[in-house]
């Protein structure tokens, strides 16, 4: 291999007919470059974004996939009430209407004085719980006069949450 000297280029200048039947029509010649162009750079892009194992770009989180740190939602405490505050001895209902409903399986009622007698207690719907008296009349000759009051206390009732009852749980009512 030897080196070529400036002398051994022979530069040979294109005539000026032949320039303008090589060039073609000037805006076809643009157009088939910007063409060529616009494929080129079309595949670059394709290139570009098929280049990942997923489409996905893990710089950007998209806003339903923002994670926030929500507080527990507060649990309230049940409380229990009833609407009257006198019972008739021989037969009466009562109501206990509870704010959040409750776990129907538990609680109970129990009567003080012992002496009078609750015939059926149980769950209405989730926030009632009916409690029912029966005693005979000769019972009642005995338990009006010597009872102040009845008593009735809830016992073991919890919410659905499972959250205990708190407040009153012990309810007075006058006796007739």
């Amino acid at each position: 291999m030897g080196l070529i000297s400036r002398e051994d280029i022979s530069r040979v200048e294109p005539e000026p007919e032949e320039l303008v039947a090589e060039s073609g029509s000037g805006m076809g010649t643009v157009a088939a470059v910007g063409l060529g162009i616009a494929v080129i750079a079309g595949g670059a892009v394709l290139l570009a974004s098929s280049s990942g194992s997923d489409d996905k770009d893990d710089s950007v989180i998209p806003p339903d996939d923002i994670v926030t740190d929500t507080p527990d939602p507060v649990q309230t405490t049940p409380t229990a009430s009833v609407d009257k505050d006198s019972v008739t001895c021989v037969s009466d209902e009562v109501i206990f209407s509870f704010s959040e409903p409750m776990n129907m399986e538990s609680g109970d009622v129990a009567a003080s004085p012992s002496t009078v007698n609750i015939d059926r207690q149980g769950w209405i719907d989730s926030q009632r719980y009916g409690v029912t008296i029966e005693n005979g009349s000769a019972d009642c000759t005995n338990i009006v006069p010597n009872t102040k009051a009845l008593v009735m206390t809830l016992r073991g009732f919890v919410s659905s949450s499972n959250v205990d009852l708190a407040g009153n749980s012990n309810f007075a009512f006058s006796i007739n």
